[in-house]
């Protein structure tokens, strides 16, 4: 849920919105932000983006206009799930948005980031292949 500003709320409560230390190449300013949710996880669930109009000059035109991603997560304090996606799932997208997109504009660069995306995809797949093996998944549980 967001605030008239925008900014993130849970259960009438408001966050913080901090930027990721990492940028877009050749940007130098930040483009990518998360939410410091309660302080669980260190914020690793709410990531707002700004949007882009494209790349004019020598870098990204970033706009005030932000899109969000919210990822599920267990609360620590065991009060259940907040709904969200999971990062197999955005993989997902990356993959075949870049798939597409190397169907028409051909690179081995692209073909490399197909490669790596998928790696990523199946490490995450052994990680939840170990973690249901080992009766955690779901769980609060190392």
């Amino acid at each position: 849920m967001q605030d008239e500003n925008n900014n993130p709320t849970l259960e009438g409560k408001h966050f913080p919105i901090l930027p990721l230390e990492e940028t877009v190449y050749p940007n130098k300013n930040a483009s990518v932000f998360f939410s410091q949710l309660d302080g669980e996880y260190a914020g690793a669930h709410v990531y707002h983006m700004l949007e882009t109009s494209g790349f004019e000059g020598d870098s990204y035109k970033y706009l005030q206009e932000a899109q969000a991603i919210n990822f599920i997560y267990k609360r620590k304090k065991g009060e259940g799930f907040v709904p969200g996606i999971i990062s197999e799932q955005l993989l997902l997208v990356l993959i075949d948005r870049t798939k597409k997109l190397n169907s028409e504009f051909p690179s081995t660069d692209n073909e490399m980031c197909i490669f790596y995306l998928k790696k990523a995809l199946k490490c995450l797949e052994a990680r939840v292949r170990d973690r249901v093996t080992r009766g955690v998944m779901g769980k609060l549980e190392k």
